[in-house]
């Protein structure tokens, strides 16, 4: 029985569909040129599981994928190729054989062989399955026209296939929806199975929730310290790194505040409540509710006796007052400085050392610039409201908390491509397509050559952007495009779902400052100087190897009301 090489992807290919691929591993060059060789120039392509050992064992690969055709395939200068392949039957996937291939890291890589045997499709009665093809289609018309632009439906139309097997590949392949239950759709026995929309199965949330292990540590290998945080609100300190101070005259009254176990939006309803509208008050940041905090607030000055509602408050102190010529707004700070210490820790001289060993990898290779669990949630599931809100059901809250759970999900997908970039080994490099960010003077570049430009990356001169999608943001091209897209595939998305949004970068790692640590006689205390809108609790988890404020398990019949999705730490909105 012939044979075919087999290649893993991030995606579901139904028959009909047709899907670029771009082509950069040298054992996949080897697929290419194998299939160049034959007469019928066709692989399989299957889907591999999340976070599997993809491509180095069989472990993870779905039981079925699809025989694909190359329609053309490109060469390009530096060795990769891109192809355009067209979906033509499904495949049974069963290994039969592997052939390891030199990579240019010097390690061998196995590319797998299977069967060329397409799987048998059980057809059902032609008029059942033409009545199954005219619910299903009818269904899909109605979600085009809410879920995608205007004339899609018209597009439906004019490339709708005859054969009413491949108007379900059809249905299928342009529904949104996560990669698993595309899979079942295209394990499903039958055209009329497979074309049944109201069959999918749900989305599966728990995907969406926050979760520590899903995101690989930077510091990997290394032992970490252990411990508690926040045993008392002491414990905890972070005070705000302005990006200027008030000059001393001006229309704004500008009020440096320390705090103790309140949020920033405690401070501002607090002036609220004495006659302020919600836009006349200026924050530059969120800070922690389970904390000491200190951050400069800004108010017309006419409003200066109102503002002793918040020395009423308990645990809200005062520390400076001046003026200055406009509002504090978002963003407009430098970064953020933590003193935190970390109780229970078994030995604290050895503890010390360890933590001055995972500073020390942190300072050479960066930490990772994750959103950290406060930016989901109580329960880890604001991100889950915010894939509602893209598909148009009914979330509590008004629109600021809708907008803040659309970004929450755009918090989600970045953490899952820095994820997926750290396991793939690219963290202290770039790839072609990435926009670079300079660490010394902050301005972004296109990265036109990867491996020309990897060098500084493992020096930490550079970093790669990641996108938070959105108007301004689609996604990148080349390398880099091609695993933007294989996370937005593996959740059902498309850049386009976050048109609402403007849209951003952020930087995939981040340079600590000012970094300390001292070994007390029943604690240890660390202390370092963040980027704004970076997360604390991302580098205390690289010292401490656990996981740092992780969500609460919502206890049964908790409202999504209980989970308020405000963020503990300085956040950027994307």
């Amino acid at each position: 029985m012939a044979e075919v090489p087999l290649f893993p992807l991030e995606v579901v290919v139904f028959p009909g569909m047709t899907v670029p691929i771009h082509v950069f591993e040298e054992r996949y060059k080897r697929l290419v040129r194998f299939c160049l060789e034959q007469d019928a120039k066709h692989f399989v392509v299957v889907l591999v599981t999340h976070n599997a050992p993809i491509r180095d064992t069989p472990v993870g690969i779905a039981a079925m994928g699809a025989l694909v055709d190359i329609l053309s395939v490109q060469e390009n200068g530096d060795g990769t190729f891109d192809l355009l392949v067209h979906g033509q039957e499904r495949c049974q996937v069963e290994v039969q054989r592997r052939e390891d291939v030199l990579e240019s890291d010097g390690g061998h890589r196995p590319l797998f062989f299977v069967d060329d045997a397409a799987a048998t499709i059980a057809r059902d009665d032609p008029n059942q399955e033409q009545v199954a093809a005219w619910d299903a289609l009818d269904t899909f018309r109605r979600y085009a026209a809410t879920f995608f632009a205007d004339g899609a439906v018209a597009q439906v139309e004019a490339n709708l296939p005859d054969d009413p097997l491949y108007q379900a590949s059809f249905v299928c392949a342009n529904m949104r929806v996560p990669l698993a239950s595309r899979q079942v759709l295209l394990e499903a026995g039958s055209g009329s199975r497979q074309g049944s929309v109201s069959g999918l199965p749900p989305v599966d949330e728990e995907a969406l929730r926050f979760r520590w292990s899903a995101l690989p540590l930077a510091t990997e290998g290394l032992e970490g310290v252990g411990g508690r945080i926040r045993a008392r609100p002491e414990d905890f300190r972070v005070e705000e790194v302005p990006a200027y101070l008030p000059q001393g005259s001006g229309s704004h009254l500008y009020l440096k505040v320390e705090k103790r176990n309140l949020t920033t939006r405690d401070l501002v309803v607090a002036l609220m409540r004495e006659g302020l509208r919600e836009n006349e008050v200026g924050v530059a940041g969120l800070k922690d509710k389970s904390a000491v905090t200190v951050q400069w607030l800004s108010v017309p000055k006419r409003y200066e006796a109102e503002t002793a509602a918040l020395e009423a408050l308990p645990g809200v102190t005062v520390l400076e007052r001046s003026y200055h010529r406009n509002k504090l707004a978002v963003g407009h700070l430098r970064g953020n400085r933590f003193v935190v210490r970390i109780r229970e820790v078994e030995d604290v001289g050895a503890a010390a050392a360890r933590a001055r060993a995972a500073f020390t990898a942190l300072a050479s290779r960066g930490a990772p610039n994750y959103f950290g669990p406060q930016r989901f949630g109580r329960f880890g599931n604001n991100a889950v409201d915010g894939l509602k809100v893209i598909v148009g059901e009914k979330v509590p809250g008004g629109h600021r908390l809708r907008r803040f759970f659309v970004s929450a999900l755009q918090s989600l997908l970045f953490n899952a491509l820095l994820a997926d970039r750290i396991e793939a080994g690219l963290y202290q490099r770039v790839v072609t397509g990435d926009w670079a960010r300079k660490h010394d003077t902050g301005g972004v570049f296109l990265v036109e050559d990867g491996q020309l430009e990897s060098p500084r990356a493992a020096r930490l001169e550079i970093s790669a952007t990641l996108p938070l999608y959105g108007r301004k943001v689609r996604l990148s091209e080349g390398e880099a495009g091609a695993l933007e897209a294989r996370v937005l595939e593996r959740f059902g998305l498309g850049w386009s779902a976050f048109g609402s949004r403007r849209g951003d970068r952020r930087p995939s790692r981040v340079v600590l400052e000012d970094v300390d640590v001292l070994a007390e006689a029943d604690a240890l205390t660390v202390a370092f100087t963040l980027p704004k809108g970076s997360y604390a609790t991302v580098v205390l988890r690289e010292l401490m190897t656990v996981d740092v404020d992780a969500p609460l398990v919502a206890p049964e019949g908790a409202t999504r009301r209980e989970d308020d999705g405000t963020a503990d730490e300085e956040d950027d909105e994307g």
